[in-house]
Parts: structure tokens; C-alpha cells; sequence
């Protein structure tokens, strides 16, 4: 999918989209790998922490590279999305 964040175009794939949707959801609050395993649900099928993390990485590293915002990955899997634009 291609998706304008911040002026930026980033291109993301279902999971990305799906985990951005539910990170926005919950904006500059920590959440918890479990929850967002839940909150995928269905519509990405079954899917591990493990797993999230994974694609939350590969997310971050879009978000860090447009200066569109980023993820706090804590230990745990734990991560919070800061939206505020960076600094080019």
C-alpha cells in the first residue's frame, strides 16, 4: 500500500498498514506486543510477538527514514508511536 504520512509517501505492506492503524489508535501511549497481536485479529491471520516485532521494526525504520515520526521499541515488546514531525 502506498500511504501519505506527513507530506511523505511510504509504501507499507498489510501488516505495516495494519499495525500503523493500530499504534495511531493509541498515539504516544506504550502498547504492548499482545495487544497488538489481538488487535490484528483476523485480518492478518495468526500472528506471534515474535512476528510483530519484526514488522514493527521494518516500520520503524520507514517512519525514521521519511522523518515522519518514529517507534519506540521498549524491552518486553512493548512500543509507543511518536508522530511529531523530525528534523530533515
Amino acid at each position: 500500500f502506498e500511504v501519505s504520512w506527513q507530506d511523505r509517501l511510504l509504501t507499507l505492506s498489510m501488516m505495516e498498514l495494519a499495525l500503523l492503524r493500530c499504534l495511531l489508535a493509541h498515539e504516544g501511549k506504550l502498547i504492548g506486543a499482545t495487544e497488538l497481536v489481538a488487535a490484528l485479529g483476523e485480518e492478518q491471520g495468526r500472528s506471534t510477538q515474535e512476528e510483530v516485532d519484526h514488522v514493527i521494526r521494518f516500520l520503524r525504520r520507514k517512519l525514521d527514514n521519511a522523518r515522519a515520526g518514529s517507534i519506540d521499541i521498549l524491552p518486553g515488546y512493548r512500543y509507543r508511536l511518536l508522530t511529531q514531525e523530525r528534523p530533515a
